[in-house]
Protein backbone atom coordinates (compact mmCIF):
# COMPACT_ATOMS: atom_id res chain seq x y z
CA UNK A 1 0.00 0.00 0.00
CA UNK A 2 1.37 3.43 -0.76
CA UNK A 3 1.97 5.20 2.22
CA UNK A 4 0.62 8.93 2.60
CA UNK A 5 3.18 11.71 1.78
CA UNK A 6 1.76 14.00 4.88
CA UNK A 7 4.01 12.20 7.74
CA UNK A 8 1.63 14.16 10.18
CA UNK A 9 -1.92 13.70 9.38
CA UNK A 10 -2.86 13.51 12.84
CA UNK A 11 -1.71 17.49 12.36
CA UNK A 12 -5.27 17.95 10.39
CA UNK A 13 -9.38 18.11 10.98
CA UNK A 14 -10.91 14.71 10.30
CA UNK A 15 -14.18 13.67 9.98
CA UNK A 16 -16.50 10.66 9.59
CA UNK A 17 -18.42 9.81 6.24
CA UNK A 18 -20.01 7.36 4.20
CA UNK A 19 -19.21 6.92 0.40
CA UNK A 20 -21.33 5.55 -1.93
CA UNK A 21 -20.51 3.58 -4.80
CA UNK A 22 -20.42 1.51 -7.37
CA UNK A 23 -18.35 -1.28 -9.61
CA UNK A 24 -17.92 -3.90 -12.02
CA UNK A 25 -16.53 -6.87 -10.21
CA UNK A 26 -15.66 -9.15 -13.26
CA UNK A 27 -11.34 -8.73 -12.77
CA UNK A 28 -11.63 -8.39 -9.39
CA UNK A 29 -11.62 -11.02 -6.10
CA UNK A 30 -14.64 -9.56 -4.18
CA UNK A 31 -15.47 -6.37 -2.07
CA UNK A 32 -13.53 -6.83 0.85
CA UNK A 33 -9.71 -6.80 1.15
CA UNK A 34 -7.80 -9.93 1.65
CA UNK A 35 -4.13 -10.90 2.49
CA UNK A 36 -1.99 -11.44 -0.26
CA UNK A 37 -4.86 -10.35 -3.31
CA UNK A 38 -4.02 -6.68 -4.53
CA UNK A 39 -7.39 -6.84 -6.68
CA UNK A 40 -10.36 -6.86 -4.73
CA UNK A 41 -12.51 -3.38 -5.05
CA UNK A 42 -11.71 -2.27 -1.16
CA UNK A 43 -7.65 -2.52 -1.79
CA UNK A 44 -8.17 0.12 -4.69
CA UNK A 45 -10.10 2.20 -2.56
CA UNK A 46 -7.99 2.41 0.16
CA UNK A 47 -4.94 2.40 -2.06
CA UNK A 48 -6.99 5.61 -3.49
CA UNK A 49 -7.63 7.12 -0.35
CA UNK A 50 -4.21 6.78 1.17
CA UNK A 51 -2.57 8.19 -1.93
CA UNK A 52 -4.94 11.15 -1.58
CA UNK A 53 -3.67 11.42 2.14
CA UNK A 54 -7.16 10.72 2.78
CA UNK A 55 -6.39 8.87 5.35
CA UNK A 56 -3.35 7.04 7.65
CA UNK A 57 -4.39 4.07 7.84
CA UNK A 58 -7.18 1.50 8.35
CA UNK A 59 -6.73 1.15 12.14
CA UNK A 60 -7.31 4.60 12.67
CA UNK A 61 -9.86 5.02 9.85
CA UNK A 62 -12.40 3.81 11.73
CA UNK A 63 -13.95 2.13 8.96
CA UNK A 64 -16.95 -0.31 8.05
CA UNK A 65 -18.46 -1.74 4.63
CA UNK A 66 -22.10 -1.85 4.40
CA UNK A 67 -22.14 -5.51 2.98
CA UNK A 68 -19.32 -7.94 0.99
CA UNK A 69 -19.37 -9.53 -2.66
CA UNK A 70 -17.67 -12.49 -4.00
CA UNK A 71 -15.28 -12.79 -7.04
CA UNK A 72 -16.77 -11.69 -9.80
CA UNK A 73 -20.17 -9.75 -8.68
CA UNK A 74 -20.60 -6.44 -9.25
CA UNK A 75 -22.20 -3.61 -7.10
CA UNK A 76 -24.07 -0.60 -7.76
CA UNK A 77 -24.76 0.76 -4.88
CA UNK A 78 -22.43 -0.13 -2.04
CA UNK A 79 -21.47 2.18 1.42
CA UNK A 80 -18.39 2.68 3.36
CA UNK A 81 -18.17 4.69 6.29
CA UNK A 82 -14.35 6.32 7.53
CA UNK A 83 -12.58 9.22 8.88
CA UNK A 84 -11.34 11.26 6.22
CA UNK A 85 -9.28 14.41 6.56
CA UNK A 86 -11.68 17.24 6.16
CA UNK A 87 -11.24 21.07 4.91
CA UNK A 88 -14.27 22.16 7.21
CA UNK A 89 -14.29 22.32 11.13
CA UNK A 90 -17.61 21.34 13.49
CA UNK A 91 -20.97 19.56 12.33
CA UNK A 92 -21.29 15.49 12.70
CA UNK A 93 -18.61 13.02 13.17
CA UNK A 94 -15.27 16.19 13.27
CA UNK A 95 -12.41 15.25 14.89
CA UNK A 96 -10.16 18.14 15.76
CA UNK A 97 -6.34 18.02 15.01
CA UNK A 98 -4.57 15.40 18.02
CA UNK A 99 -1.07 16.97 17.30
CA UNK A 100 -0.20 20.66 16.83
CA UNK A 101 -2.77 21.89 14.01
CA UNK A 102 -1.22 22.69 10.90
CA UNK A 103 -1.57 26.11 10.03
CA UNK A 104 -4.42 27.70 8.09
CA UNK A 105 -3.08 29.32 5.06
CA UNK A 106 -6.01 31.49 3.92
CA UNK A 107 -9.27 33.49 5.35
CA UNK A 108 -12.89 32.78 4.88
CA UNK A 109 -14.94 29.79 4.81
CA UNK A 110 -13.51 26.81 3.44
CA UNK A 111 -14.51 24.64 1.28
CA UNK A 112 -14.84 21.10 1.94
CA UNK A 113 -12.60 18.81 -0.16
CA UNK A 114 -14.06 17.28 -3.62
CA UNK A 115 -14.10 13.81 -2.56
CA UNK A 116 -15.72 12.11 -5.32
CA UNK A 117 -13.43 13.72 -7.84
CA UNK A 118 -10.65 13.02 -5.85
CA UNK A 119 -10.86 9.70 -5.63
CA UNK A 120 -12.54 9.13 -9.39
CA UNK A 121 -8.88 10.05 -10.41
CA UNK A 122 -7.61 7.77 -8.53
CA UNK A 123 -9.47 5.00 -8.48
CA UNK A 124 -9.57 2.26 -12.22
CA UNK A 125 -12.63 3.28 -14.81
CA UNK A 126 -14.75 0.73 -13.22
CA UNK A 127 -14.79 1.18 -10.07
CA UNK A 128 -16.79 4.92 -9.70
CA UNK A 129 -17.35 6.78 -6.38
CA UNK A 130 -20.78 8.54 -7.29
CA UNK A 131 -21.32 10.31 -3.63
CA UNK A 132 -20.76 10.89 -0.19
CA UNK A 133 -22.35 12.34 2.93
CA UNK A 134 -21.53 13.40 6.69
CA UNK A 135 -22.39 11.47 9.16
CA UNK A 136 -22.26 10.93 13.44
CA UNK A 137 -19.52 9.26 15.04
CA UNK A 138 -21.40 6.52 15.74
CA UNK A 139 -22.66 5.47 12.31
CA UNK A 140 -21.70 1.94 11.14
CA UNK A 141 -21.96 1.29 7.37
CA UNK A 142 -22.60 -1.91 8.35
CA UNK A 143 -25.05 -1.70 11.44
CA UNK A 144 -26.88 1.42 10.55
CA UNK A 145 -27.94 0.08 7.48
CA UNK A 146 -31.84 0.07 7.24
CA UNK A 147 -32.01 -2.95 5.02
CA UNK A 148 -29.86 -3.97 1.77
CA UNK A 149 -30.98 -4.93 -1.56
CA UNK A 150 -29.88 -7.47 -3.72
CA UNK A 151 -31.03 -8.52 -7.41
CA UNK A 152 -29.02 -11.35 -8.84
CA UNK A 153 -29.12 -11.86 -13.13
CA UNK A 154 -28.64 -15.29 -14.81
CA UNK A 155 -28.21 -16.16 -18.79
CA UNK A 156 -31.12 -18.06 -19.63
CA UNK A 157 -29.43 -20.48 -21.71
CA UNK A 158 -29.56 -24.03 -20.31
CA UNK A 159 -31.59 -22.90 -17.58
CA UNK A 160 -34.32 -23.86 -15.91
CA UNK A 161 -36.47 -21.39 -15.18
CA UNK A 162 -39.56 -22.71 -14.00
CA UNK A 163 -37.85 -25.12 -11.48
CA UNK A 164 -35.98 -21.80 -10.47
CA UNK A 165 -39.24 -19.66 -10.39
CA UNK A 166 -40.71 -22.74 -7.91
CA UNK A 167 -37.63 -22.70 -5.47
CA UNK A 168 -37.36 -19.29 -5.51
CA UNK A 169 -41.04 -19.11 -4.28
CA UNK A 170 -40.35 -20.70 -1.16
CA UNK A 171 -37.87 -17.72 0.19
CA UNK A 172 -40.87 -15.34 -0.59
CA UNK A 173 -42.24 -13.00 2.51
CA UNK A 174 -40.47 -12.27 5.41
CA UNK A 175 -38.03 -14.94 7.28
CA UNK A 176 -35.75 -14.93 10.34
CA UNK A 177 -32.38 -15.95 9.04
CA UNK A 178 -29.87 -14.92 12.83
CA UNK A 179 -28.67 -18.35 12.36
CA UNK A 180 -27.07 -17.46 9.34
CA UNK A 181 -25.69 -14.17 10.29
CA UNK A 182 -22.96 -12.96 12.01
CA UNK A 183 -24.16 -11.55 15.36
CA UNK A 184 -21.64 -8.50 16.75
CA UNK A 185 -21.58 -9.18 20.73
CA UNK A 186 -21.96 -5.65 21.31
CA UNK A 187 -24.43 -4.28 18.55
CA UNK A 188 -27.53 -6.77 19.03
CA UNK A 189 -29.84 -7.10 16.30
CA UNK A 190 -32.62 -9.06 14.57
CA UNK A 191 -31.63 -10.69 11.13
CA UNK A 192 -34.83 -10.46 9.21
CA UNK A 193 -35.24 -10.40 5.36
CA UNK A 194 -38.23 -9.76 3.13
CA UNK A 195 -37.88 -11.23 0.01
CA UNK A 196 -39.87 -10.63 -3.40
CA UNK A 197 -39.63 -12.55 -6.38
CA UNK A 198 -39.59 -10.56 -9.80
Amino acid sequence: MVTCSFCCLHRHMHRKIAIKFAYLGEKYHGLARQDHVDETIEAHLLHALNKACLMEDVATADMSRCGRTDKGVSAFSQVISLKVRTNVEGGPGFYPPTGTPKAKKAKGTPKELPYVQILNGLLPDDIRVYAWARVDDGFSARFSCGYRSYKYFFPRESLNIQAMREAAAFLVGEHDFRNLCKVHLFVGYMCAHLCYLM
